[in-house]
């Protein structure tokens, strides 16, 4: 409803700690369900709804906990996997959130690199 400014000058800095959603949901699945929900309910609101980015704004987050939902799965928390799962499926479906995160996996792997000054061995 105004103007914004874009600037590339950093004005903030990001600082890890344990208590950070990507370490807490995988350990609680609460926090998800409960931002899913939210993101459900946002996108119901009849302003939001209006919005045109809506719902790339809802995948943007919601891709982040099919992230965790795969962390589940592979450490052989099934049921807690599909909670997750079914939750996203009934705000943004499985399949567009499934491209949103292909999408990020790039990002996600550069992030990750980045973090344990790993790389790929060369053949």
């Amino acid at each position: 409803k105004s103007d914004i400014l874009l600037s590339k000058t950093p004005i903030a800095t990001v600082r890890s700690h344990s208590e950070q959603l990507s370490g807490v949901n995988f350990r609680n699945i609460s926090n998800s369900l409960e931002v899913i929900e939210m993101v459900k309910i946002l996108l119901n609101d009849s302003y939001i709804a209006d919005i045109k980015q809506s719902k790339k704004w809802a995948l943007q987050i919601m891709h982040y906990h099919l992230w965790f939902a795969l962390k589940f799965f592979l450490h052989g928390r099934f049921q807690d996997a599909l909670k997750i799962i079914k939750a996203i499926n009934q705000v943004t479906g499985f399949n567009q959130t499934l491209l949103a995160l292909i999408e990020w996996l790039p990002n996600r792997w550069q992030i990750y690199i980045g973090k344990q000054n790993f790389s790929l061995p060369i053949n």
